[in-house]
């Protein structure tokens, strides 16, 4: 079983797409929508999209940090070219050919209903993944979580364990209220195909002791 956590340290994929973002406690948040996009590598690298990051950082074994939170609904259409990632063009036209067998989904993402506090799992499991990746994104809180094995966002409450070769769980431990919402997973075929499940947080009622009258 291999567990991926989340970063302490890492190099910073400092980016912007479709807007400026600026660091904010860690994150990095949305400030001008009207900016051009350009997602540049820690060491001054600049790129239009996240082609080749990740394998770039599997070389260096370093995480990466990027597009956090993105505050429209166009952050889907941005993710929809950050996830087209680690693919060379020689790798990219091996791909294409008549013996590949496109990814597909084993089983919808459950929805989970657990306490506040509690630890939540949601597995998402997906065959014939070949050279594409998996990403997770809270879609309430339009926060990308996960690219694969590298955990995106700055709460060290999520981590992403991969099982198998087919079955990418994400797990939050210790659940808060802003954990609510639509979890998707999502792979990066061309167009992309992703599944979708609830995790419903639980708070339990305050009791108040007093004198029964």
């Amino acid at each position: 079983k291999k567990t991926i956590k989340h970063p302490k340290q890492g190099s910073i994929w400092a980016g912007v797409a479709t807007r400026n973002f600026q660091r904010v406690t860690g994150i990095y948040q949305a400030k001008d929508m009207n900016t051009p996009s350009t997602c540049a590598h820690a060491h001054g690298k600049s790129r239009r999209s996240w082609h080749g990051h990740v394998e770039a950082a599997e070389a260096e074994n370093r995480t990466s940090s990027c597009c956090s939170r993105l505050f429209d609904w166009t952050f889907l259409l941005v993710l929809s070219s950050c996830l087209l990632i680690g693919l060379s063009p020689a790798r990219a036209d091996s791909l294409n050919t008549d013996k590949e067998v496109a990814p597909v989904f084993l089983e919808p993402v459950q929805n989970l209903t657990v306490s506040l506090g509690r630890d939540a799992s949601l597995a998402c499991t997906v065959d014939h993944l070949g050279q594409h990746k998996v990403a997770w994104i809270h879609l309430d809180r339009k926060m990308i979580v996960s690219i694969h094995n590298h955990v995106i966002t700055r709460e060290a409450r999520f981590s992403v364990i991969h099982d198998s070769h087919k079955t990418w769980t994400l797990q939050v431990t210790g659940v808060l209220e802003e954990d609510r919402g639509h979890y998707m997973c999502q792979v990066n075929t061309a167009p992309m195909i992703s599944q979708t499940g609830f995790l419903q947080v639980v708070v339990p009622p305050n009791i108040i002791d007093g004198e029964s009258s």
